[in-house]
């Protein structure tokens, strides 16, 4: 595994990739970080590039119109909803927990999540 910085204009932030897809992306001293183990080696990624790219658009105010590849592992199902009903968010709106749960909660079957 792989991990490079970004110096964002919320603070530094750090990615991981495992070579060909980012597999991290979080900000320094957060609780996150705590999860992402000390065994990465410091290195420069075509995907790290394309992330960075992505940030620099995305912090200058703009839609950066793609999405970095990324490769997100051990997920429950129920995560997994959770992050297609995130990415079907277009850029620039905004939707509350419970907006998600209600659609996955309909996806479902259920009255409620």
């Amino acid at each position: 595994m792989y991990r490079t910085s970004y110096d964002s204009p919320l603070g530094k932030m750090y990615m991981s990739g495992d070579g060909k897809y980012l597999t991290g992306l979080w900000f320094e001293g957060s609780r996150d970080s705590r999860k992402h183990g000390q065994d990465f080696e410091d290195g420069e990624l075509p995907v790290f590039d394309e992330t960075k790219k992505w940030l620099d658009i995305y912090f200058s105010g703009n839609d950066p119109g793609f999405t970095p590849e990324y490769k997100l592992e051990n997920l429950t199902d129920f995560r997994q909803m959770v992050v297609e009903e995130m990415n079907s968010i277009p850029y620039g709106q905004t939707v509350t927990y419970n907006d998600i749960a209600r659609k996955i909660a309909e996806k479902k079957g259920l009255k409620k999540m």
